[in-house]
């Protein structure tokens, strides 16, 4: 065979081949994009491996975010390399998404803590967001959270005192574009504050007792 004919030959060989590869690609990206699941977002739940090691220095930096790495490694029997390596892995997945200090709020200044529940007359989506606009603009509501049942939302205000949670009252209520209802609920004694979450109550969870 000619060298000519050799050349033709082996450019044929490779168009055909590239036919073929793409044939077969396009065949299987169209099966794909069939597929009801194809273009659905990974479940984080599923994408994201937590061990028990992992849930053991979760329960631990719950309770004490300052803890040295070195005694962390030791009390989760790890070197402190691989320790830090763990901890660094659950902050860049937002496992851990913030470190705080917890502090006793009477040694600083006066205040009362209230505990109100909200209801909206209407229920319509532009309302609901238009109210958590205005929750997220006063800064003396610390928490707030959407609840089933009567009412639709639960909030908790720690303000200086009365005559400011009322100015708070009159922000929530006086926007005439909808109708609130608020029943408030002064505390009186805290019983029980929030430290952690014991992860070994929860279901599916395979953390160990706390020590």
């Amino acid at each position: 065979m000619a060298p000519k004919d050799l050349s033709i030959f082996f450019y044929l060989i490779n168009k055909l081949f590239l036919f073929t590869y793409l044939s077969e690609y396009n065949s299987e990206e169209s099966e794909l994009s069939s597929n009801p699941n194809y273009f659905k977002e990974p479940d984080p739940m599923t994408e994201l491996k937590i061990d028990k090691i992992d849930l053991k220095i979760l329960q631990k930096l719950q309770r004490d975010g300052r803890i040295t790495n070195q005694y962390l490694a030791e009390k989760v029997c790890l070197s402190p390399s691989s320790c830090l390596q763990r901890v660094r892995r659950l902050e860049k997945e937002q496992v851990i998404q913030s470190y705080h200090a917890r502090i006793d709020l009477s040694r600083i200044a006066r205040h009362i803590m209230c505990i109100a529940t909200v209801s909206l007359k209407n229920h319509t989506q532009q309302e609901f967001k238009a109210f958590e606009s205005l929750i997220a603009s006063v800064p003396e509501i610390v928490e707030c959270y959407t609840v089933s049942g009567e009412s639709d939302f639960l909030i908790r205000i720690i303000c200086a005192d009365m005559n400011r949670y009322l100015e708070i009252n009159d922000q929530l209520v006086s926007p005439s574009s909808y109708q609130v209802t608020i029943n408030s609920y002064v505390v009186m004694k805290e019983n029980k504050a929030f430290e952690a979450v014991q992860l070994n109550t929860l279901k599916g969870s395979t953390a160990p007792s706390p020590d």
